[in-house]
């Protein structure tokens, strides 16, 4: 019994597309803004808000102030969960070697 050959796409195939041999200056792009953080985030075991380390995507202003986008790993029922959370400043810190004291 032999195998089908794989499924075909339209297009120009991966080994025959331009490889970019340029300047790093000519594919530049902007410097990320994305920083890690930590953050004060609810759900631990205790039930106490506790820091976790975390990944700054933005900050908004608007009515309720400065708010920073943030992603963080939390347990839950024993497993890592991902959240995505839109927090005031205040529940945000610059990244250092430690978690802030509580």
């Amino acid at each position: 019994m032999s195998t089908p050959p794989p499924p075909r796409r339209s297009g120009v195939p991966l080994g025959e597309r331009p490889v970019f041999h340029g300047s790093e200056s000519a594919r530049a792009l902007p410097a990320p803004s994305v920083r890690h953080v930590w953050v004060r985030a609810p759900g631990s075991p205790t039930g106490a808000a506790v820091w976790v380390a975390g990944v700054l995507l933005r900050w908004e202003s608007g009515s309720a102030g400065v708010m920073g986008q943030v992603a963080f790993v939390v347990e839950e029922g024993g497993s890592p969960v991902m959240v995505t959370q839109l927090l005031p400043a205040s529940l945000i810190r610059a990244a250092a070697s430690e978690a802030p004291a509580i």
